[in-house]
């Protein structure tokens, strides 16, 4: 199942993998159906759950998807003030970005649109970058839905993270409390943002 991504990934690339429906069709997307040379980094949070996560990601790649994995742990202190996304947040990052091999996260469409209206509540809507750096997000223009059914079509069953479920999480509340009413109001945002998203490629590459 062939998937109209944003971008071609480097040959050699790393995902960053939780074990979620997305990650883990990055992961098989990019190194088992189009079998480039893919390790798989899965960062450990370190809270309730976090060990068992791990347990489960380390079998998916061992087992169904036959990739490498590498496991990363929290190492700093969280900041005075700051929230715990936005500390796991960085801690992640820096993990992803200790070593010099181009890394992939799984983002979708869906993704996007909840942080462009994230940012517009702040004042300063904007997009999840495409390419920064080292980081590729090939699937910013792909719907959720279609990689549920990517998933669906290769069996692949995705690691359970009660943290998404967390209404605390800034993120997840958006989610499940905003979302809804905003496509109410524009219900063709995705296509929106998704044409931002083709012309700054072609404003790039030409």
């Amino acid at each position: 199942m062939k998937l109209k991504t944003l971008m071609k990934l480097p040959t050699t690339v790393r995902i960053a993998f939780s074990g979620g429906v997305d990650s883990l069709v990055a992961a098989h997307y990019y190194g088992v159906f189009l079998n480039l040379n893919v390790e798989l980094w899965h960062f450990n949070h370190g809270c309730q759950y976090s060990d068992q996560i791990e347990k489960e990601c380390r079998a998916l790649a061992d087992n169904i998807l036959k990739l490498p994995i590498v496991v990363g742990n929290v190492k700093g202190d969280r900041s005075k003030g700051q929230s715990l996304e936005d500390f796991w947040r960085r801690e992640r990052y820096s993990f992803l970005r200790s070593s010099s091999i181009p890394f992939a996260t799984a983002h979708h469409l869906d993704d996007s649109v909840e942080g462009w209206c994230m940012s517009a509540m702040h004042g300063n809507p904007k997009l999840i970058p495409y390419k920064d750096d080292l980081v590729y997000r090939p699937f910013l223009i792909v719907r959720k839905e279609k990689l549920q059914e990517y998933a669906d079509a290769h069996d692949l069953y995705p690691v359970y993270d009660p943290y998404n479920d967390d209404l605390h999480l800034t993120r997840n509340y958006v989610r499940a409390n905003m979302m809804e009413h905003v496509l109410k109001i524009n219900p063709g945002i995705h296509k929106v943002i998704k044409k931002k998203y083709l012309q700054e490629i072609a404003k790039n590459v030409g």
